[in-house]
This record gives C-alpha cells, sequence and structure tokens, in this order.
C-alpha cells in the first residue's frame, strides 16, 4: 500500500518549514513590492541597477544561450553529489537558488496558521514518487555509496531483487527539498489571505523549470560513459524527478482548488497546459514499473486509456487511484469481452473502442432491470401518449402515475430531476414499447422528492420511437439538462460503492477513481449530459444513496490523497460552469453596471488579438485586465469572472476541445457523433460537418488537431482535410488509429472558400522524371541542398500514378519563429506526418496521416502557408 509522506527528520518537520518561513520572509528595502515567489527564467537577463537608480534589461537569451544556462546549472548539480556524505544538502541549496521568495509581502497572514497548513498540505503527497531507472540500471547497483541513502542500506545494497526498498531510501527521493516546501508556504499563506484568485505564473515557471532540468540532466546522463559518473547523474535525476513530481501536484492543487471554488472555464485550459514541459522517458530514462500490475482486472483498458492520455495525467503517478478502486472492485473479473461461456469474460486492449465490447454490440435488449428493493415482479409502466402530445415543449415525467399504469407527462422546469444513464445497463424500455418497470418509476419519484423536485426526464421514458416525436426531443437534450434542478449520474459501478451514513475519505476517493473510469465516464451521450448538467452533479449509489461529486471533490481536496484529487483535473468538464458560479455571486452581491461596462469593454479589446497572439490570451486568463491590477482579491475575481462570461457564457467549448474530449467516448451511430459534438459547442445542430466547422471555428482551426485518422469529408472540393466525425469511428479497423488533440500551440489557419489556408512544416517529393531511377526532393526554398529522405521518398511512391507532387506535413508551433514541430499527444512510437498530393503544387489534396517508425530520421522541413482543398 503506498503511504503518504510522513514527518520526521529525514522528510521535513513543523521546524524545518518554519526556518524556510522566516528565513524568506519579506523584509522592505523602500524600492516597492516584490513577488512573493519568483522563478528563475533562463531566458530572461538579470536586471542591472545602475547608479543613477535606474533599471537596464537586457536582451532575452535566444534558445541556445538558455540551453547552455541550464546544462550549466545540470553540471553545477553533478558537483554538488560529489561528496556522498553531504550531498543531499548542497544540491537542496544549489536547486533553491531557482526561486527567490519575499513571503508574506503582499499581506500578512498568522506564522503558525501558515506553517501548520504546509505541513498538513506536505503529508498529503505520496511518499515517493514512481521508480525510474538508467536502462538496465537499478538504484541497487554495488557502487552506490551508502551515504547516498537514509539509514543501514547495506544489506538492500547487495540484493539485486529489492531495489524498490532501496529506491524509497534515497536521499534524494525521500527528503522534501526547500522548493517545495516553499512551494506548499505559498499556496498555504495564498489560501488563508483568500487570494487564491488566479494561477501563479511563478509556479507554472518553476514546474516547467524543473522538466526542462530533469531532461537536460537525462541527456548528459545517456552522454556518459563512466559508471561512477553515471550514477551521480542518476542521483541528480531522481532529485529533479521528485521535485518535478512533487511540483506538478501541488500546482495542479492550486487549479482545482481556484476551478471547484469559482468555476471551470475552457478558456484556462489554453493557459494551463500550452506552455507545460513534457516528460519524455525513453529507453534511457524509463519508470522501473507500467504500473500495470496494480490494474484490477475488472478495469477496462480502454476507460484506462482514456484517462492516461489526458493532458492532465501529467505525472503518470497511477498507484493510489489503483489502489482505491481496488479497494471496491479488486475481487472482480473483467467484462469487456464474452468468453466461451457466458459467465467468462476478458479484457479488451484498449487500442480501439471495436476491441471492447461493451461500445460494440453493447446495446442491452432486456431493458427491463429492477430496483435493487425489487424482486422482480412488478409491473411495467407504458406511457399515455394523450398525455405526452397534449404537453408543448420539452415533456419529462410526473411524479403520479394515472390509474391505467400509464405514465403521466408535464413540462420540463427549473424543478425537473435530469437523470442521466448507460443504455447498456438497461435502465428501462421506452414506455411506448416494453414499459418502464414500476420499481425504477418509484425510486425516481422518492430520489425527486429528496432534491425538491416535481418531475424527471429519462431518455426512456421521454423520447418515444416515434421519429417527429424522437428528433423534437433530442433537440432539446442540451436544455434539459442545463436547467434541471439536479443531475443524477446511474452508472452500474458507481451503485455498487456504499455512500451510507458517514463517508471515509477513502470511500469518497473510490468513488471519485471509479467515476473516472465507470462506463459513464466513456459514452458520447453521457459526456453530453454531465457538461450541461454539472451545476449539481450527483451519484446514485448503493441503496440508493445520493451523493453529491461536488462535495466528494472537495473533501478529497482538503482531507485526502492529493494525488488523487487531482487526477480529477482529467473530469474538469464535470466541475460547474464559471458562468453558473458567476450567477450566484452576482445574485448575492450584483455589480455596479458602469462598473460591468469598464470591465467589458476592456476584456473585448484584449479579445480582438486573441486570435492571433497567444500570449495575449494566456494574459487574459490569468487575469491580467489592465483596469483591475491591484484591486481587493474578491472584487477582482468577480470582474474576472464578468469578463470570462462573455467569451462561454453558456459553457459551450472549440470545435477542437469538443473533439478531444470525444477521442474515447463514442456514439453507437456516426450521426449520433456529429450531434454531440455539435452541441458541446453550441445549442446549434448541423447536418453536415462542415456547417459546424465553419460556424463554430468562426473561419479559423487549429492545425494540430487535424493530425488524427479521423474521417475527412468526401466529394467536396475544398473540405478534404476536414474531419466529419470528431474521431475515428468505432468500426475503424485501420492499423495505426490515431485521435484527435488539441495542442493550444498549433498554428491556426484560415478557413477560406478555396479551402483552408494555413502554416505547415513541410517537406516536398517531386515525381521522377521517365527514366530517372530515383525519386528526388525538392522544398520550398530548399530545393538544391536538401537532405534526400528514403522514408519520405518510399511514402509518396504510391501516389505518383495520379500526381506529380507528394507532400509531408508537421504542425508547425504558432507561438515559435523556430521550426520545431509539434508532438503528438496520442498513442505513437515515432512523430506523425500527413501525407498530401498535388499536381501544381498550388493546392493540395488530404490523403490522410502516416507514423513514421522511431528509428528512422527525418529531413528538416520547412515553414510554409499552403492551400489545402
Amino acid at each position: 500500500m503506498l503511504e503518504s509522506l510522513l514527518s520526521g527528520p529525514e522528510t521535513f518537520t513543523k521546524e524545518s518549514i518554519r526556518d524556510i518561513l522566516n528565513e524568506d520572509l519579506y523584509t522592505s528595502d523602500g524600492t516597492g513590492l516584490p513577488k512573493e515567489i519568483s522563478c528563475l527564467d533562463p531566458s530572461v537577463p538579470e536586471v542591472v541597477r545602475l547608479p543613477s537608480g535606474k533599471l537596464r534589461y537586457g536582451e532575452r537569451r535566444s534558445p541556445s544561450q538558455r540551453r547552455d544556462i541550464l546544462v550549466q546549472l545540470c553540471n553545477d548539480f553533478l558537483q554538488s553529489v560529489r561528496d556522498s556524505k553531504s550531498h543531499y544538502s548542497h544540491l537542496d541549496h544549489a536547486f533553491s537558488k531557482t526561486l527567490t521568495c519575499n513571503f508574506l509581502a503582499h499581506g500578512k497572514a498568522p506564522h503558525d496558521e501558515i506553517v501548520e497548513g504546509a505541513f498538513r498540505f506536505l503529508s498529503r503527497l505520496p511518499a515517493y514518487p514512481p521508480e525510474i531507472e538508467f536502462g538496465k540500471q537499478q538504484v541497487v547497483a554495488e557502487s552506490f555509496s551508502k551515504e547516498y541513502f537514509f539509514g543501514n542500506m547495506q544489506t538492500n545494497l547487495a540484493k539485486a531483487n529489492e531495489p524498490s526498498s532501496a529506491w524509497q531510501s534515497l536521499q534524494v527521493v525521500k527528503a522534501v527539498n526547500k522548493n517545495i516546501i516553499r512551494m506548499a508556504l505559498q499556496i498555504t499563506a495564498n489560501s488563508l489571505r483568500e487570494m487564491r484568485n488566479q494561477y501563479s505564473e511563478e509556479l507554472f515557471g518553476f514546474v516547467d523549470l524543473t522538466a526542462e532540468l530533469f531532461q537536460i540532466g537525462c541527456e548528459m546522463a545517456s552522454q556518459e560513459n563512466d559508471i561512477k559518473h553515471k550514477h551521480l547523474w542518476f542521483v541528480v535525476c531522481s532529485f529533479l524527478w521528485t521535485s518535478w513530481q512533487r511540483s506538478v501536484m501541488l500546482f495542479f492543487w492550486t487549479v482545482l482548488d481556484f476551478d471547484i471554488r469559482l468555476g471551470f472555464s475552457y478558456n484556462d485550459v489554453q493557459s494551463l497546459f500550452s506552455g507545460r514541459v513534457p516528460i519524455n522517458l525513453t529507453e534511457d530514462v524509463h519508470l522501473r514499473h507500467e504500473q500495470t500490475n496494480l490494474k484490477a482486472s475488472a478495469m477496462c483498458n480502454w476507460a484506462y486509456e482514456l484517462l492516461k492520455s489526458d493532458r492532465a495525467s501529467l505525472t503518470k503517478d497511477f498507484r493510489r487511484f489503483h489502489e482505491r478502486y481496488a479497494k471496491v472492485f479488486g475481487d472482480r473479473g473483467p467484462r469487456c469481452i464474452q468468453g466461451d461461456s457466458p459467465n467468462h469474460f476478458g479484457l479488451c486492449d484498449g487500442k480501439t473502442a471495436k476491441n471492447c465490447k461493451r461500445f460494440q454490440g453493447s446495446e442491452s435488449k432486456d431493458q427491463s432491470q429492477h430496483d435493487s428493493t425489487c424482486r422482480g415482479n412488478c409491473r411495467p409502466l407504458r406511457w399515455n401518449e394523450t398525455s405526452y402530445r397534449q404537453i408543448q415543449g420539452i415533456r419529462a415525467v410526473c411524479l403520479t402515475v394515472s390509474g391505467d399504469d400509464k405514465l403521466q407527462y408535464c413540462a420540463v422546469s427549473e424543478n425537473t430531476l435530469a437523470i442521466s444513464h448507460v443504455w447498456a445497463h438497461g435502465q428501462g424500455g421506452r414506455p411506448d414499447d416494453s414499459g418502464l418497470n414500476s420499481c425504477l418509476h418509484e425510486r425516481y419519484v422518492r430520489v425527486s422528492k429528496e432534491f425538491g423536485c416535481d418531475s424527471y426526464w429519462m431518455d426512456t421514458p421521454c423520447i418515444p420511437s416515434d421519429k417527429v416525436l424522437r428528433h423534437e426531443a433530442i433537440m432539446k437534450i442540451n436544455e434539459v439538462f442545463a436547467t434541471s434542478k439536479v443531475t443524477l449520474v446511474v452508472d452500474r459501478d458507481l451503485m455498487d460503492i456504499n455512500v451510507d451514513g458517514q463517508i471515509p475519505v477513502e470511500v469518497r476517493e473510490s468513488l471519485l477513481a471509479t467515476l473516472l473510469v465507470c462506463d459513464w465516464n466513456i459514452r458520447a451521450w453521457t459526456l453530453l449530459e454531465g457538461m450541461r448538467g454539472r451545476e449539481s452533479l450527483h451519484l446514485l449509489c448503493q441503496n440508493n444513496k445520493i451523493t453529491s461529486v461536488k462535495d466528494n471533490l472537495e473533501v478529497v481536496m482538503t482531507e485526502g490523497s492529493i494525488d488523487v484529487a487531482t487526477l480529477f483535473l482529467a473530469a474538469q468538464h464535470l466541475i460547474p460552469h464559471r458562468h453558473q458560479v458567476l450567477q450566484k455571486m452576482n445574485e448575492r452581491d450584483p455589480l455596479p453596471e458602469s462598473e460591468l461596462q469598464k470591465c467589458n469593454q476592456c476584456f473585448l479589446q484584449h479579445r480582438e488579438c486573441d486570435m492571433t497572439k497567444p500570449a495575449c490570451s494566456q494574459c487574459i486568463s490569468l487575469g491580467k485586465l489592465c483596469h483591475y491590477r491591484g484591486t481587493a482579491p474578491q472584487t477582482y475575481v468577480r470582474k474576472l469572472l464578468e469578463a470570462n462570461y462573455l467569451l462561454d457564457a453558456g459553457g459551450f467549448i472549440s470545435i477542437e476541445e469538443a473533439a478531444s474530449l470525444m477521442h474515447h467516448r463514442h456514439a453507437t451511430k456516426e450521426r449520433d457523433e456529429l450531434f454531440v459534438w455539435s452541441q458541446l459547442c453550441s445549442n446549434d445542430a448541423f447536418d453536415e460537418p462542415e456547417e459546424l466547422i465553419r460556424s463554430i471555428g468562426h473561419s479559423m482551426i487549429n492545425t494540430s488537431f487535424l493530425v488524427s485518422s479521423a474521417p475527412r469529408i468526401e466529394g467536396k472540393r475544398g473540405w478534404s482535410w476536414a474531419p466529419r466525425s470528431p474521431s475515428p469511428l468505432i468500426n475503424d479497423d485501420t492499423l495505426g488509429v490515431y485521435y484527435p488533440y488539441d495542442n493550444y500551440k498549433g498554428a491556426r489557419g484560415h478557413i477560406t472558400e478555396e479551402g483552408l489556408r494555413a502554416e505547415w512544416l513541410i517537406y516536398i517529393v517531386k515525381r521522377p522524371h521517365k527514366g530517372m531511377g530515383k525519386v528526388r526532393k525538392l522544398g520550398f526554398r530548399l530545393t538544391n541542398n536538401s537532405a534526400r529522405s528514403p522514408i519520405c521518398e518510399e511514402i509518396a511512391k504510391p501516389h505518383f500514378n495520379q500526381f506529380k507532387w507528394v507532400a509531408l506535413l508537421r504542425p508547425a508551433d504558432g507561438t515559435n519563429i523556430g521550426n520545431i514541430p509539434l508532438s503528438y499527444r496520442g498513442i505513437a512510437t515515432g512523430p506523425l506526418c500527413v501525407v498530401v498530393v498535388s499536381n501544381d503544387k498550388v493546392s493540395w489534396e488530404w490523403k490522410g496521416v502516416r507514423e513514421i517508425a522511431a528509428t528512422e530520421k527525418l529531413p528538416d522541413f520547412a515553414k510554409e502557408e499552403i492551400l489545402l482543398i
């Protein structure tokens, strides 16, 4: 069982926390208030104060100069660990220089409360991060000095079969360094002063700087041949890996805390993830255990892959998540694939939805499930067609039935309970067909009354089979869940968890872990329903007990394991939307109209350049509205929320973000996927994908999002590049299925009458003339001295029967003037390239996506604007 950090002389104590706070307290020097915490930026030179008192700023350093500074820092770290007896104190001191602190410069708070809060905060982190190793080298190598470990490690060092014990005892892994304690102090101080009004840019920077240092340290270690030096590098990299793991969790906690208190907005996702430096583990440096041995057999691999691939799963630390899930389902077998006998099931491979029968062929023909309190002999209730047709607008089920056992209908209102369930779990057939079991109706009547609702809506009794009525009802699903008083999630796994009485924190953690991988969370329709009903989302659990998602999350955030809590960033779409929170705040304490107009004008002025300057939009999401710098935190946040209202007041998201959310959440019919995709972005339903893309995207689209194997629009000139579905179809048999991911740094293309004009990184191959045995390569501005590429020529060759030119494209970084391609975040061992063809080298037609083996060397790609038709 994974333990949390325990205080002590080897890790941290209240005394050590207090010493760091006192050492870094702000002392005025008469030159103005500094930042309370600031991170070293190797791109920015030191500011020199001249004798006149003026400040002199140097030019921003180039990427190569920046890297030189990081390399020097890593070399300093290496030197600090040569003396094994004092290696930790020297390394901690060297690393501490990357942060500068002036605690409480912007407001006071009781020191004892800050220390106590930081102490409790650190105690909720994992005791140690997942273990890494260099190639086949393990921590137990005999040449390691025992001084690098806590306690008497002589026995463990001699046993190659106990590497994990040695890993946990490494001083650089077990101890909590000064910068991590500083982060905990700053977060706690902000919380006590109610200054949690925005994400900290400096914490952003520190997380990324630590990641960069780790990556460079690993590169330098891989070039080291001397085994003793390699061991020293291992100590340094283990220290940086541990620091990065803990800093990410602390930072993500502040993000989730902000979202829970003030509501979530997808505007924040850009600032949260666009600049993150990923940790790319390789064969040289990798996790020693992939944690698959911890996964319970009952957990679907497809559902688990959704969680693992989410951008919030940055640390890849799922150990406690697996423990909490296994606590409830550890004794159960898999349910993905039917075996030779009715009671025998196997696991899917997690590669495509088609391989999991919980999706393909999962439609339950037996929709006559009964409540757990029912013996199975209750009467079915059928619809009253007359009652249904008499209601104008959206119909809900009344809490009373007619004397002839027919459901009565009324209009949906703000006092309606909306029920979101998995069809395959058999929550009752259509009342115009097999009927709804009366025990289920009675269950939802009880729940409705518990929340003060006067009706309930569920698709099975409220969407008839009649085509006209069915279409009318489906078109109003957004409105149903957005206006309902409560949304109730019904999933068979959640219904197996006991939440009766005082719920222990561990059970709440199990509940959240289950929610992340249950069937309900990996369906397209329930994704839509959950997003629209997130203001008051509740879970139906064992014995029909109800519990609030937000209440459970708040308890885990304040009392539970930070590593479990922060995984819920993978389900931010289930957190109440910021505009919903804003409305409630304004009802309690409305802002004057004059103030709102001033704030909105400022926001609109900034948003005008949002489309072309990502840095500007990042400033907005960080709260830098010029009229309100320096105001009281509560007022400042209120105005920030008002400004966000203008951007996504309805809780809708971009087509790119919607497709990213749907990449592991399928509907069984392709037309349903287009409908859900549309409804995530607006209240409009589009019959054709090009209408959705042009309308919602405002004639712009992120090119990195296009790099997927989603099917494309066919037979319409100018649209060969455009996906007709948000992700590869569930029945896609193509080898190598690549799901869409939205990278906010991707260059944005302009949708024109001719096609898509966008900047890409491109490599062009020209069809050889007759009699020429070799294919020659031509690239924009690189025609004569460009390197040949056998792999590119091989990919191009099959297209030369019809086309003169073949090009490979890679998405360009829209925030960078260099030619560095953006990496694909999904499952791929090598880079992905788009294949396009042309006969005039002016307009290009999309032909699909190809994965290039990691062992293949790609040539340089040139950055150019091209037209895709």
